[in-house]
């Protein structure tokens, strides 16, 4: 299973918000309900009032109006709800659902800063035709990336000579690429800043930059940076005499989030990270995430679940190619891994 077609195919929804099917009426495939552990899945649904198989637009089906009547569930304190386009096999909607049934916070973001900071329009025109770019290779199945480099580059010829423009952008600007992630009251300037700046060459450089975005007020800003950082945490383990470093703590906080793209990109983070199988993350993973990698790693979307099931089977101590033959099954293998983490 190649995680590389995966990567931008759970991250389509996020990566170009303008996405042509976000006004278009679509089925939806499968609707998933995460973080709740004393409220059943079939009372947040019916609260809910959406069914799968209904046919809806993914921005135009009252969200506000559903997390209400989720969030009138006595056990429930907090609640999202993400429609993202689209389930690989059958091209309906997912909807995912996350729940809270606790005042506690483990994944807190950044208040928004103040500063009027803003970058070259030219950088912010560049983002837009990528993300118009990147809408048009989705639709034509055109989705393969090539990280080798650290970053994105895109099969598609348009794409990636839009991206060949982020590489000059982020050598020639980093300071004001630094300044607007950390001062922008702008959130989509942010996220521009976030997405431009993993082309700069000297990686060392932004790191603590992206790392800081993470936290992000907005989900666009963290989406991006969490992306990048999930990129770079392979590369890493391919050129380990560059010695780059990404921390696993921010990420195994995130996964914690109700916030679909959190925990999709921090899961993504953690596939990166654990490919090197240090026991030391292990141990952190499976004292303070494992119900979450579980959920996850059940959804019922294969490239959705991706991520958590090969940390899992990692934590289960399996094999690489161990791992991908259970991922043929990957629902009905994941009780078998957790059985093999608990009793080894």
């Amino acid at each position: 299973m190649n995680n590389i077609a995966f990567w931008i195919f759970v991250s389509i929804a996020i990566l170009a918000p303008g996405f042509s099917s976000y006004s278009q009426k679509l089925p939806v495939a499968m609707i998933e309900v995460f973080g709740n552990r004393q409220v059943s899945a079939d009372a947040v649904l019916q609260k809910a009032g959406i069914h799968e198989s209904d046919t809806i637009a993914m921005f135009d089906f009252g969200k506000e109006l559903i997390i209400s009547r989720i969030r009138s569930l006595p056990a429930v304190k907090g609640a999202t709800i993400e429609p993202v386009c689209c389930e690989d096999r059958t091209g309906g909607l997912l909807i995912f659902i996350g729940i809270s049934e606790s005042d506690k916070v483990y994944f807190k973001y950044h208040k928004n800063p103040p500063g009027s900071v803003i970058l070259p329009i030219e950088m912010t025109q560049t983002y837009n035709n990528f993300n118009d770019a990147v809408q048009k290779a989705v639709m034509a199945g055109n989705i393969s990336e090539d990280y080798s480099k650290g970053y994105s580059l895109l099969n598609d010829s348009v794409c990636r000579n839009l991206q060949k423009k982020f590489i000059g952008y982020a050598n020639n600007n980093l300071a004001i690429l630094q300044k607007v992630i950390h001062e922008s009251s702008d959130p989509f300037q942010r996220e521009t800043a976030a997405w431009i700046i993993a082309y700069n060459d000297h990686k060392q450089k932004f790191i603590p930059d992206l790392l800081y975005a993470v936290s992000d007020s907005s989900e666009e800003v963290r989406n991006n940076a969490t992306r990048s950082l999930g990129i770079l945490a392979g590369y890493a383990q391919v050129h380990p005499a560059l010695k780059i470093e990404i921390p696993s703590t921010p990420f195994i906080d995130m996964i914690h989030s109700i916030v679909w793209s959190d925990r999709n990109k921090g899961s993504a983070v953690l596939e990166a990270l654990t490919r090197s199988r240090n026991r030391e993350l292990f141990s952190s993973l499976k004292k303070n995430s494992l119900p979450e990698l579980i959920e996850m790693a059940k959804w019922r979307s294969m490239g959705h679940a991706y991520f958590a099931f090969y940390i899992l089977g990692r934590l289960a101590d399996y094999k690489e190619e161990e791992i991908a033959k259970l991922f043929e099954d990957q629902i009905n293998n994941v009780d078998m891994m957790v059985q093999k983490i608990n009793h080894p």
